[in-house]
């Protein structure tokens, strides 16, 4: 099985060829272009247009795309004919977010009977190396004006019963390319609550003083970039299901080692299961080729999951 990784100079294109390289059977290589005979490739890289995905594809390869970019993922959807014509996967939202959090919160709605509405929560951790371009883009997008904060219900970690967090509304590519999306929320914040409030107040400046807001945020996303690797960078991933009384009737909460660990965990499972075989082929969202426990089961996940 060979499987080319692009982006792999980025922290997560580098992750992802790491675990690879320790499978066996798997020829891992770090690529620009597509070259013959490969079965997969995995995109890190904040690639212009899906010309390398459709190259790709017409070479027999299957592809696997972790982008947020909604421009991107709209145009790699359009490759769903092609996909099929050659037998191919082209599995766009293969990571965290997006990615497992849609498969978690449509297996929560398709498995409980009642649901009304799933919100899918992403407790990041504050002391996660993020570097300098990841923190700049978590900071504007929970200081988008766009953006909420308020207190929203949580999956308790110890018992049947929810308890509440105060958290950002999450604007993802799942909002606009899943059917279900309408019976969706997905929100994120961090575990410490000071840091939240930091991030809604720093929304506020970059309202009422933009060119303000731009030097705080850059200094912080340049404190970032010089932070080495934290002891502990676990997350969470919660669903909590309502019915259309607004109750709670359903819960999951799943721990896990790091934010870029599970993403680079699910795209190398998500190309090595597409290459041992799946019942159908195209383009389409992580959801539309594997259940949620197919993926967690993976051995690559099952190396990041603390606890669930």
């Amino acid at each position: 099985m060979k499987i080319g990784v692009v982006g792999s100079r980025g922290r997560l294109g580098a992750i992802i060829l790491r675990a690879l390289e320790r499978l066996d059977g798997v020829d891992a290589i770090a690529i620009e272009a597509v070259p013959d005979g490969l079965d997969a490739l995995i995109n890190t890289a904040p690639l212009p247009s899906a010309d390398l995905h459709r190259l790709a594809l017409k070479l027999n390869c299957h592809v696997v795309d972790v982008t947020i970019d909604g421009r991107l993922i709209r145009e790699m959807l359009t490759l769903d004919s092609l996909a099929q014509r050659q037998e191919r996967c082209l599995i766009a939202m293969a990571g965290l977010a997006p990615g497992l959090t849609g498969l978690l919160a449509r297996q929560m709605l398709a498995s409980t009977p009642n649901s009304e509405m799933v919100q899918v929560s992403l407790l990041q951790n504050g002391s996660g190396t993020a570097g300098r371009k990841g923190t700049l883009d978590m900071i504007n997008l929970l200081t988008d004006p766009m953006c909420i904060y308020k207190t929203r219900s949580y999956p308790h970690r110890f018992e049947n019963r929810q308890s509440t967090r105060k958290m950002f509304d999450l604007y993802t590519a799942e909002l606009e390319f899943m059917v279900e999306s309408n019976r969706m929320r997905f929100v994120t914040g961090f575990e410490n609550g000071p840091t939240n409030s930091a991030i809604a107040v720093l929304a506020i400046v970059r309202r009422l003083f933009p060119s303000i807001y731009r030097r705080i945020r850059d200094t912080v996303a340049d404190a970032k970039a010089r932070t080495s690797e934290a002891t502990s960078e676990e997350i969470e991933l919660g669903a909590i299901v309502f019915n259309a009384e607004d109750s709670l009737i359903a819960h999951r909460l799943i721990r896990l080692m790091s934010d870029y660990g599970a993403t680079a965990a699910v795209a190398c499972a998500a190309a090595t299961l597409a290459v041992r075989g799946l019942p159908y082929s195209g383009a389409g969202h992580l959801c539309d080729f594997f259940t949620l426990d197919a993926v967690l089961e993976h051995p690559f996940v099952q190396e990041q999951i603390c606890e669930s």
